[in-house]
C-alpha cells in the first residue's frame, strides 16, 4: 500500500483486497452510495452524511472481525463523526482516531491514517485486538480501544462512559439494514 506499514493482524489476502478497494471522493451521490453499500437508512444520510461514502468499507471491516456492523458504524460516528481528517487533542487521526507512529512505535504516519480504507483496516484491527482481550466483556474491550479500560470486566468511569457513548451511537444507526456480504 505504497509504503504504508501493515498492521500486525493483516493477512496478504486482505492487504490485496484493501488495495483494490476506491477511495471515496468528497463528491459521492448519496443516492448512488446507499444503492451500491446495501444500506437502508434516512437517518444516516440526515445525521450523518459524511458516512456515507463509508459506510460499505465499515460493513467490510467489521464482518472481516466479527463484530456488529451498527457497533463499528457507531464507534467511528462517536470517535470522529466520519471526519477523515479529524486529530484529537492526544493526535489520534482519522475515522476510527488511530494513535500515529510518533505516539506508538509502530503505527502509521498521520499521513497514511487520514487515508479512509487505511484508517479503517487498523481501527478494526485495534478493535478485534481489544475485545479479544476481554473476550465475553464486550464494554470493556470498547473501552480497551479508547484507551479507558480497568482490570477484569471492571471499568473506570471514563471507560463505562465511552462504551455506553458507543452503545448510543450504535443504537441511533440501528435502522441500517446489514446483507450479508
Amino acid at each position: 500500500m505504497r509504503g504504508m506499514l501493515i498492521p500486525p493482524l493483516m493477512g496478504a489476502a486482505v492487504l490485496a483486497i484493501s488495495t483494490l478497494l476506491p477511495v471515496p471522493s468528497s463528491k459521492v451521490d448519496p443516492v448512488k452510495a446507499i444503492t451500491t453499500t446495501k444500506v437502508n437508512s434516512s437517518v444516516i444520510i440526515k445525521h450523518y452524511p459524511a458516512c456515507v461514502p463509508y459506510l460499505e468499507r465499515i460493513r467490510q471491516e467489521a464482518n472481516r472481525i466479527g463484530v456488529r456492523p451498527n457497533m463499528f458504524l457507531g464507534l467511528i460516528i462517536y470517535e470522529s463523526g466520519c471526519n477523515t481528517n479529524a486529530i484529537s487533542k492526544a493526535g489520534a487521526v482519522g475515522l476510527g482516531q488511530v494513535m500515529p507512529d510518533y505516539t506508538i512505535k509502530g503505527r502509521p504516519s498521520t499521513t497514511a491514517l487520514k487515508e479512509p480504507n487505511f484508517n479503517l483496516m487498523w481501527s478494526a484491527n485495534i478493535l478485534r485486538g481489544a475485545l479479544s482481550a476481554y473476550k465475553g466483556c464486550e464494554a470493556q474491550g470498547l473501552a480497551r480501544y479508547n484507551g479507558s479500560a480497568g482490570k477484569g470486566c471492571t471499568m473506570t468511569n471514563l471507560g463505562q462512559n465511552y462504551s455506553r457513548m458507543v452503545y448510543a451511537m450504535e443504537a441511533k444507526v440501528k435502522e441500517w439494514k446489514v446483507y450479508p456480504p
